[in-house]
């Protein structure tokens, strides 16, 4: 018999880093900011695609649907936000 897959969903990842293959453009999303995009919690990882797309590609006439997810469990420090060493 084969043992069950689990689908990991948007609530078990604090954060997913979401990026553009096509262009490079690159965010890192809570769970709160996917919500307030209208993806569920219960939402498996890997169907994110289906309701994501880069709008700078849209904003050029592509398609914006080659998404690379990557889950993280925290949200990086933007360089700007940084303390000089």
């Amino acid at each position: 018999m084969k043992p069950a897959t689990v689908q990991k969903t948007v609530s078990c990842q604090p954060f997913l880093q979401i990026s553009c293959t096509d262009c490079g453009h690159s965010k890192v999303w809570s769970e709160e900011d996917l919500a307030y995009h209208g993806i569920a919690p219960e939402t498996a990882i890997d169907e994110l695609g289906k309701h994501l797309f880069c709008s700078r590609c849209r904003a050029q006439g592509g398609l914006g649907y080659n998404l690379e997810i990557i889950p993280r469990w925290s949200r990086p420090v933007e360089p700007w936000l940084r303390r000089a060493g």
